[in-house]
């Protein structure tokens, strides 16, 4: 019986042998309550059940049971039980037991892989129809504590075929005996793959080498083509490279004094002159990338060698290097007050969309699970700056900046709340945006009290354009839930909408009751608890297209407006760009109008000043120079 056999193992049980499976093991109710456990838990089962042992076993098992012996007493209650079996017992043990011990935290996913492995564990199939019922097999048919569970398991898999355990490597402690782990702490090195890797760095390297290695403007080809980054990580990647080199023989050395010396000495050298020896690279290589996936190794690039967290800096030298060889991006050459800006907002946007605490520290596991290094691939191959719509687009930029220039009246690059109630033609109320100000989403990034930030307005604008998101949902729950609760309840709602009510009797519009607001949002949500509404509510695939807009009817005045008058051209956008986000609309519209005013102003300038001919220039090169 091999593992393809497995597949016929149905995924989901009836609820009939669920509710049985519950009254047995109680731990099976909340399984469904942590899916990302649950998914934790099916990996180590499909690793367990990949171990040639294991897979022995179960042959073993079948063959006894068709020749018709009598098989082991827990084996056969087993087989026999209809009861599934949680795969928590197994590792149901004492935390203070050696197994718990050693048991690595949850790794997340990585978005373009399908199985469910961590990049730590052992490379066997992702085979998502295993279900807890295959451990049910050797699980016991009646109720037992899991201690007594576990030292059954381990003596049926030593009395049956279990080579480990017979071979003496299990251990005792206590009296208990303890199954040894089945997976590999430390990643395993594949010899092809590194006999293939000497062969491509000898190929890159050893033409350089009576040059004293590979030179900094060269040095991009072996980071596309040897690390597999895109083109513009080769300057980060080629000071990474240097810095963990000169810290390796620091470390030998153990001269804090010479360190501090040589590290204001590197910095005053050119770094064309610079150069990367094969046993630099192989260094690296060996400690930073071979040992780890793709995502981890692009984590590790980004963040500092000691640090655990990447921050809002750590981006900079990548969007650096962006801006000086990216040619999309060549026009902004002769203006770098404008190529500062633009890596603030690409560097916001990232926060924005990964920083899922939005705390200006990005973790590993946020970092993996976000679409960020497919996105720099993706820059890394169109010629087009603007049609990576994701964190890098020129004209999204180009947007984000207008829309705060226009309500910095005084160029101090912060905004007052006077400053965003003229947001959108005073759309909206004031106290969505006292609330806004009180920062229960996140701490500003400005550090003026009272005062919004660049980077600050550009989450709050991403957030205001498109309530389709769940990062966009979670900012305006956070900032409606007054008292911080997770709930919103009834009179939250009424809080910002007797303002919103206000409005609509000043402008003349139809007034809409409470009562079928309240109606709209049940109708919006679909609430599990029709008196208390909370985040999963609106975040629900089949409810965030419209869930949002349950707070543009709380607060936003204009888009309430037009939701209730249901533009006909706009709908038919939908329809004609569905992969398009509401913002990617949004800053499409808004770009091409700005583009066009910006335009006929200039024209008429040229008019007024004589000028034969337009020269091309930006509206915003005019402007102060602090932007």
């Amino acid at each position: 019986m091999t593992l393809d056999m497995l597949e016929t193992v149905p995924y989901s049980p009836t609820r009939a042998r669920r509710a049985e499976a519950a009254a047995v093991a109680p731990e099976l109710a909340m399984m469904d309550s942590a899916p990302c456990a649950k998914l934790k838990l099916d990996e180590l089962l499909f690793t367990f059940l990949a171990q040639p042992t294991t897979q022995a076993l179960v042959e073993t098992l079948v063959r006894e049971y068709e020749a018709g012996h009598e098989l082991p007493e827990l084996a056969t209650a087993a087989l026999a039980s209809p009861v599934l079996s949680s795969p928590r017992r197994f590792f149901n043990k004492s935390p203070h037991s050696p197994q718990m011990a050693q048991s690595p935290p949850r790794s997340p996913r990585s978005p373009r892989a399908l199985n469910f492995l961590s990049p730590r564990s052992p490379g066997s199939p992702s085979l998502t129809g295993i279900t807890s019922n295959a451990i049910g097999a050797f699980g016991p048919s009646s109720p037992a504590t899991p201690r007594t569970r576990a030292k059954s398991l381990a003596k049926t898999l030593a009395s049956v075929a279990s080579p480990t355990l017979a071979s003496g490597r299990a251990e005792s402690k206590d009296g208990e005996l303890v199954i040894p782990r089945f997976y590999n702490e430390e990643p395993e090195i594949d010899p092809v793959q590194h006999a293939v890797f000497e062969k491509e760095l000898a190929r890159f390297f050893d033409p350089y080498e009576e040059d004293g290695g590979v030179p900094f403007n060269e040095f991009v080809v072996v980071c596309r083509e040897l690390c597999g980054f895109p083109a513009f990580f080769s300057g980060p990647l080629f000071r990474r490279v240097r810095l963990l080199w000169d810290r390796k023989d620091e470390a030998k050395m153990k001269s804090t004094v010479k360190e501090s010396k040589e590290e204001k000495h590197l910095a005053d050298v050119d770094e064309e002159s610079l150069r990367v020896t094969k046993a630099q690279f192989r260094y690296y290589f060996e400690t930073e990338l071979e040992p780890f996936d793709e995502d981890d190794r692009f984590f590790r690039l980004v963040k500092q060698p000691d640090a655990q967290v990447v921050v809002p800096g750590d981006f900079a030298t990548f969007l650096d290097e962006l801006l000086a060889i990216h040619s999309g991006l060549e026009f902004l050459e002769n203006t770098p007050e404008f190529q500062e800006k633009y890596a603030r907002t690409v560097i916001a946007r990232i926060l924005y969309e990964v920083n899922t605490a939005l705390d200006g520290k990005i973790t590993r596991r946020e970092l993996r699970r976000s679409d960020l290094l497919a996105v720099c691939h993706q820059v890394d191959e169109e010629d087009d700056i603007n049609a990576v719509l994701r964190y890098f687009s020129y004209e999204h930029f180009y947007t984000l900046y207008v829309k705060f220039y226009e309500l910095d009246t005084d160029r101090d690059f912060l905004l007052s709340p006077e400053d965003l109630m003229r947001h959108g033609g005073h759309s909206l109320t004031p106290a969505i945006v006292e609330r806004i100000f009180q920062q229960p989403v996140h701490k500003f990034f400005s550090g003026v009290p009272g005062r919004m930030g660049y980077e600050d307005f550009v989450f709050f604008f991403l957030a205001e354009e498109d309530k389709t998101n769940a990062v966009s949902l979670r900012y305006w729950f956070k900032c409606v839930d007054l008292d911080g609760d997770g709930v919103i309840r009834l009179r939250e709602l009424r809080h910002f909408y007797d303002q919103q009510l206000t409005r609509l009797q000043m402008f003349g519009h139809e007034i809409i009751s409470f009562a079928d607001i309240v109606c709209q949002a049940h109708d919006f949500v679909h609430p599990v608890n029709e008196s208390a509404l909370v985040l999963s509510d609106f975040t629900k695939p089949s409810v965030t297209q419209l869930s949002g807009m349950l707070f543009n009817i709380l607060f936003n005045l204009n888009k309430f407006i037009a939701f209730e008058q249901r533009d006909p051209y706009y709908v038919r956008q939908l329809h004609e760009n569905p992969h398009l986000t509401e913002w990617d609309r949004y800053a499409a519209i808004e770009y091409a109008r700005l583009a066009s005013a910006e335009e006929e102003r200039e024209m008429e300038e040229a008019s007024w000043s004589g000028a034969d001919k337009y020269d091309g220039s930006s509206w915003l090169q005019f402007n102060d120079n602090s932007y």
